[in-house]
């Protein structure tokens, strides 16, 4: 218990008073608030990005569905006319239609 009498290995929270260990108090709560914000604060800006990243993935989604629908209709619709035409000339038309044996109807 001698060496904790010794005013040297006191605490320093001890050598203060009550007013110094109010301010003492008040900066380490300060200090805590401000890391328990930013750890907030980071916490809310990596859960906005990765909403964002979803939210953006699920967009690019549809668009690349959308401009393949797309592009599908316009190969059909091309290929039909070809056809039509040929039937007014009274030719056999024999162009497999789009998509017809492609990659996807192997196996």
């Amino acid at each position: 218990m001698r060496i904790l009498r010794s005013r040297r290995l006191k605490p320093p929270a001890t050598r203060l008073g009550s007013k110094g260990f109010l301010v003492l108090h008040k900066l380490i709560l300060e200090k805590y608030l401000a890391n328990r914000f930013n750890e907030g604060e980071a916490r809310g800006l990596e859960r906005g990005l990765r909403e964002g990243r979803e939210e953006g993935i699920k967009e690019g989604r549809e668009e690349g569905q959308n401009a393949g629908r797309e592009q599908a209709d316009d190969e059909w619709g091309a290929w039909y006319d070809r056809m039509m035409e040929a039937r007014e000339r009274g030719e056999d038309f024999e162009e497999p239609p789009p998509h017809a044996g492609g990659p996807h109807e192997n196996g």
